[in-house]
């Protein structure tokens, strides 16, 4: 980083892996985003680690005064922003922060804030949609899907929160609860007239990943 700096300019670390360089610019934009490719063909070049040849990729966000903010802690949380969509678009790239991007954040945020409340008070509902055989046109059996029965906004569907309850981790004890429905409303269908029923559940990949689905399985 210090390379890509001139004399005038400013790196320093922000905390973790997260580095900050302050460029005084006359013509901002376009010359910010030379600099940045700059950045990415240095750190991509590799180096020696204990014996072990590594290369690294960077991802870059950038924010200009004054057009997206008038100081500097604006300034840098607007970086911010920017630099985790350009994680989002693969890595290894950069991107200009936008007003977008800040309502964009903004709504991802208050999404997240909806859902944990969503799991504490179990807003979540599960339909089951009837799968049929093709030959004779008898239900086979059921899918469960997930709905969220959220306040104020009605029955929304899974497109629209299952990334980010994956992204932070909440699946986890979404999909227990998952289970744990599908398998009681198997016992009702039981003790009814409509006897065994066969029910498949969508299972996302952290819950094999963390080794959630164990003991649901066996309790099962």
């Amino acid at each position: 980083l210090v390379e890509c700096a001139r004399t005038r300019d400013t790196v320093g670390r922000l905390s973790g892996d997260e580095f900050s360089l302050i460029l005084a610019l006359r013509d901002g934009q376009e010359t910010a985003g030379a600099v940045a490719n700059s950045i990415r063909e240095i750190l991509r070049a590799p180096f020696d680690l204990n014996g072990h040849r590594v290369a690294m990729t960077s991802s870059i966000g950038i924010a200009v005064y004054p057009v997206d903010g008038n100081d500097l802690d604006s300034l840098i949380k607007y970086a911010d922003v920017a630099m985790y969509r350009a994680k989002q678009a693969g890595r290894d790239n950069f991107r200009f922060f936008t007003a977008q991007m800040n309502v964009e954040i903004l709504a991802r945020a208050e999404l997240e804030v909806a859902l944990r409340v969503a799991v504490d008070d179990d807003q979540f509902v599960l339909h089951y949609q009837p799968k049929a055989q093709i030959a004779s046109g008898q239900i086979a059996g059921f899918e469960a899907l997930i709905r969220w029965q959220r306040p104020g906004h009605g029955l929304v569907s899974p497109g629209h929160f299952i990334s980010v309850l994956e992204e932070t981790g909440l699946i986890i004890p979404v999909g227990r609860s998952v289970i744990a429905a599908a398998c009681k409303q198997i016992g009702l269908w039981l003790r009814s007239d409509i006897g065994p029923v066969r029910v498949s559940v969508n299972v996302s990949g952290r819950q094999f990943m963390e080794g959630d689905l164990e003991g649901d399985i066996l309790a099962s």
